[in-house]
């Protein structure tokens, strides 16, 4: 089921979407981290050390979605950067 293109006031993650489909999600260990209405767009799971993160669009991580030289997309920044902690 396509969704197309959504934007950060439709979904509870507040982020931008070009073209978000939505996701499986298992019951138990899966974290839902992002819906639009009934439908889980990005989920989480635990692996090892670490976590998986599944995204319903292909086109989330791109620069057009995330920062270009002529516009950015600070919502999107901002999830990114609580998603992948700085290192030190």
């Amino acid at each position: 089921l396509p969704l197309g293109a959504i934007a950060p006031d439709a979904n509870d993650a507040k982020v931008y979407f070009l073209g978000a489909w939505p996701v499986v999600a298992e019951p138990g260990e899966t974290k839902v981290l992002c819906h639009q209405g009934e439908y889980p767009l990005i989920i989480a799971r635990s692996y090892g050390a670490g976590k998986v993160v599944l995204v319903g669009d292909s086109e989330f991580f791109l620069n057009r979605n995330l920062e270009m030289a002529e516009a950015f997309n600070r919502e999107n920044i901002e999830f990114f950067r609580q998603l992948v902690p700085a290192h030190e």
